[in-house]
């Protein structure tokens, strides 16, 4: 089984008569025969590590006017393998996968009101994935460069609340980064890419 502990100290702040929140947090996670999966001879097999994470989580939101609220968080962690082992390599030191140095996530919203209660809020968003390894093993082929994700979207919510629509955008830059990288055992890599620039719209309707 696997076991974690989690020691966090931070605090949670109101200021200017709650037009701004500010939260910070520091925690040190061991964890304890860590679940993790690898590739031997093309074949999926499991085994424990011992690792150790560190880091600090950062997160506002704004009132700049009645209208206008600016929201954001930045995280910044430092994660490896205390031990890990397998058969035929040892991952010990190396950082831990999907666990980029830094984080971070810009949103604005402006909330227009409209004729009868009803509301239309106009959201973008810019989030920022530090650079990273998708493998244990640190492989330059399981590396990713850092990026930036830009989102948007138009939200109609009705008078009564009882439905809303949305019009939206992701990844509107069409940034090109991957999902995941497979490094194959006998060399090469294959890479998963995260969906480019879409569109779409979603309607949501509230029985009560």
């Amino acid at each position: 089984p696997e076991r974690a502990t989690n020691i966090e100290i931070g605090a949670k702040t109101q200021w200017f008569n709650n037009r701004l929140r500010f939260n910070a947090a520091y925690f040190d996670l061991d964890y304890e025969d860590l679940q993790v999966f690898f590739l031997q001879d093309n074949v999926l097999s499991t085994a424990n590590a011992n690792a150790e994470v560190t880091g600090i989580e950062l997160d506002f939101a704004a009132a700049i006017t009645q209208n206008l609220l600016i929201s954001g968080s930045y995280a910044t962690m430092d994660g490896e393998y205390a031990q890990y082992v397998t058969p035929t390599a040892n991952f010990t030191g190396n950082k831990l996968p999907r666990a980029p140095d830094d984080t971070w996530t810009i949103t604005g919203t402006y909330t227009i009101p409209l004729d009868g209660g009803a509301n239309l809020d106009l959201v973008t968003t810019v989030s920022h994935t530090g650079d990273f390894y998708h493998e244990s093993s640190n492989d330059e082929r399981s590396f990713s460069d850092a990026y930036e994700v830009w989102d948007a979207s138009a939200n109609y919510s009705s008078a009564d609340g009882s439905w809303s629509l949305s019009v939206w955008g992701k990844n509107l830059a069409d940034k090109l980064y991957a999902a995941h990288k497979i490094n194959g055992t006998f060399g090469g890599s294959t890479n998963l890419w995260a969906p480019p620039r879409t569109y779409g719209a979603s309607f949501n309707y509230y029985w009560r």
